[in-house]
């Protein structure tokens, strides 16, 4: 149970608490609210798989209030005897809501670009 407290604690420091924010990945589509993709970390991070990514050839657009962060997450999935290695364009946005609150993520997009790997990925995470 300490690990879900660990993401939860980590979900909640970096994703606004809003029905707006939206998060797009090869697996779950498209998920709106805080809620729903709370609970996709969750099952990702509690579950019986292992993912690791690392974020490079970053790109950031900056505003006052906003940041864009473009680039690709290279990485392993991992889940029984099956391994598949990531290659995801991924790119974030990041908002400033006061200094009470301070700088949350409010959108994420992830997607993998090669079919076979992106069929090979969702088999490994479905077991199929």
């Amino acid at each position: 149970m300490r690990l879900i407290s660990v993401i939860w604690a980590y979900f909640y420091q970096v994703w606004a608490n809003s029905e707006l924010i939206q998060l797009n990945n090869p697996l779950g589509g498209i998920l709106l609210g805080y809620e729903p993709i709370a609970n996709l970390y969750k099952g990702i991070f509690a579950g019986s798989a292992s993912v690791w990514v690392a974020l490079s050839d970053i790109v950031e657009f900056q505003t006052d209030n906003m940041v864009v962060f473009a680039g690709r997450e290279t990485g392993e999935f991992t889940k029984g005897e099956t391994t598949v290695s990531l290659a995801i364009r991924t790119s974030r946005i990041v908002q400033w809501f006061g200094a009470d609150i301070g700088w949350k993520q409010t959108h994420h997009h992830g997607s993998i670009d090669d079919p076979k790997l992106l069929a090979e990925y969702q088999q490994a995470v479905r077991g199929n």
